[in-house]
């Protein structure tokens, strides 16, 4: 695609608004939510899937293990790829599933509705930033150990 945007040729056969029409769109609507009348709903068999994510990583499981799990059970992801654990973290930061809505730097809360309890959330947060800090032993024998 962006190739295309870089041809002159491609530019002068199809026209620059052809090209730009061609170019996937990037979802802005969060997993387990649906737009209706510029309101965003829940979509229950995502909404589903977001409790059931907060609710194995509240359980103890890691990140990648539940992007297994979700891949293994053929969940798309909103995109329509495969599950990561970078998405999963991303979606788990995420505000918006407490009823949280993140814009121009501030939070405002009650625009949408929540998929989750904000315990829930709140239980999630301290384990990702708990998890998030890995602690790496000096490394003393072998041949990237520190010479004395």
């Amino acid at each position: 695609m962006d190739r295309l945007l870089q041809d002159p040729g491609a530019m002068a056969l199809l026209g620059r608004e052809a090209v730009l029409r061609l170019r996937p769109k990037a979802r802005s609507i969060p997993y387990g939510y649906d737009k209706q009348d510029d309101a965003l709903v829940p979509d229950s068999e995502e909404a589903a899937n977001v409790t059931a994510f907060f609710g194995m990583y509240r359980a103890g499981m890691s990140l990648r293990q539940i992007a297994e799990v979700a891949n293994r059970q053929g969940l798309p992801t909103s995109r329509g790829g495969q599950w990561q654990a970078s998405t999963l973290r991303h979606m788990l930061r995420n505000p918006i599933y407490v009823g949280r809505v993140r814009r121009n730097g501030m939070v405002r809360e009650g625009e949408v509705p929540g998929l989750i309890e904000p315990e829930l959330f709140e239980t999630v947060q301290n384990g990702l930033t708990r998890r998030g800090k890995h602690v790496r032993e000096p490394i003393r024998e072998g041949p990237l150990a520190p010479r004395v």
